[in-house]
């Protein structure tokens, strides 16, 4: 069975079983041309194409597993300090999560290193406070934890001032 996921409250709800599609290229060997098509259990990812091009060159509306692995890090990272900073006291009232996933390419290609510029507004907190939020929820993120070891995880904390409206 799936390794259930725990939500705030003690719900448990089974993992999400992703699918992947395979079209293999016309011609043998012409592995550049293979289109692949991700499609999530949930529904919510339909024929997404996936290629090798889209990897090292043109990406032409078409995404790669690379990017596939920085987005999960990003929506991940974003939960986990949202909970983190919840369960401070201090929720977030905005967080913007960007993540750089960097692969080497000389040899066999493997990502070497997966980036996240963290940005947020959270009252009642402090630069230090927001950093310290943000290293805890890495080690609570899923998708950090299963990068750990394989891909150096560097996180860059940015508290913001929230913004103030000036009088006219």
């Amino acid at each position: 069975p799936a390794w259930p996921m725990r939500r705030p409250g003690g719900a448990v709800r089974p993992a999400m079983n992703p699918a992947l599609h395979h079209d293999p290229p016309a011609a043998a060997g012409a592995q550049d041309d293979a289109e692949d098509h991700a499609m999530a259990g949930s529904g919510a990812i339909r024929g997404l194409p996936i290629t090798l091009a889209s990897r090292f060159g043109a990406p032409e509306g078409k995404t790669s597993p690379e990017e596939l692995i920085a987005a999960a890090h990003a929506g991940c990272f974003a939960m986990a300090l949202g909970s983190v900073l919840a369960g401070r006291g201090t929720p977030p009232e905005r967080l913007d999560v960007s993540v750089r996933v960097t692969v080497e390419t000389s040899g066999i290609p493997k990502i070497t290193s997966s980036d996240l510029d963290v940005h947020g507004v959270v009252p009642r907190s402090d630069p230090t406070a927001f950093a310290e939020a943000s290293h805890e929820a890495e080690q609570n993120c899923l998708v950090s934890r299963a990068l750990q070891g394989n891909v150096e995880i560097r996180v860059h904390p940015t508290l913001e001032e929230r913004p103030t409206s000036s009088a006219a």
